[in-house]
């Protein structure tokens, strides 16, 4: 069995869309309900019970489950190192299931919960068993990719350009996020750099979407506004990026 892990109800098909089919699990970890007074965006990410809905819809035909635990926006202190309890959960999925290949988020965009999925992932599978996707649409943002290389420790081959600024401060996914914070987080990418000193190489894949990808996406409504802004920015993107994003890291 493959297995597909997402950090979110939504990055397993707006990410690798053409993996899900017969004989995958996807396991999505950050789920757990909690109450919230959050407003606007914000509360579309922490409604997840309307979530949960909506990925039963979209991933109808698909084996999943769900981890529960309590995504970024709730974390308070006491909850603030659930990195272990992540652990404990992959490795009872690991132990229920036949599970041959994990396909594992890449972190692209740093979410802290991606990030920590990362993590988990390489803390309970062998590295040879996994493969790593990029996350849809961050992917599509230069400015993403070239960070998270850089943060591996890993030359991406290429610079951070004006354009690359900008569709980062532009693109819709950052829209909540306060103007001076983007300026601050492109500021802290183009200064800041890191060699690589781990001999690894990498190579990604570009991979067809599923023909279905679009009313897939749709089923998840809340988050087509806060994400893309509109249906029909999802379309456009879709059309501007077909594809889905493999990378394959190997050492010299």
């Amino acid at each position: 069995m493959l297995l597909l892990l997402s950090p979110h109800l939504d990055d397993a098909v707006f990410s690798v869309s053409h993996l899900l089919g017969p004989d995958v699990l996807v396991v999505t970890i950050f789920t757990k309900e909690m109450p919230h007074q959050y407003k606007g965006d914000y509360a579309a990410y922490a409604d997840m019970q309307t979530r949960k809905l909506e990925d039963a819809e979209a991933m109808r035909d698909i084996a999943h489950e769900y981890l529960n635990i309590p995504d970024v926006l709730f974390r308070g202190k006491a909850e603030s190192n659930v990195l272990p309890e992540i652990c404990k959960k992959l490795n009872a999925i690991r132990r229920k299931y036949d599970i041959n290949h994990v396909y594992c988020p890449f972190g692209i965009g740093e979410h802290p919960d991606h990030l920590l999925t990362y993590d988990a992932c390489l803390a309970v599978f062998p590295v040879a068993m996994t493969t790593f996707y990029g996350e849809y649409p961050y992917f599509n943002l230069p400015l993403n990719r070239i960070v998270r290389f850089r943060r591996l420790g890993l030359n991406p081959g290429v610079r951070i350009t004006w354009r690359d600024m900008w569709s980062y401060f532009t693109h819709p996914i950052y829209s909540s996020t306060p103007w001076f914070v983007r300026i601050f987080r492109i500021l802290r990418a183009v200064f800041s750099w890191t060699s690589s000193t781990n001999r690894t190489g990498w190579g990604i894949k570009h991979c067809p979407a599923r023909t279905d990808k679009l009313q897939r996406c749709l089923a998840y409504g809340s988050q087509i506004r806060p994400i893309f802004g509109s249906a029909d920015n999802l379309a456009k993107e879709l059309d501007l990026f077909p594809n889905e994003y493999i990378i394959t890291l190997y050492r010299f």
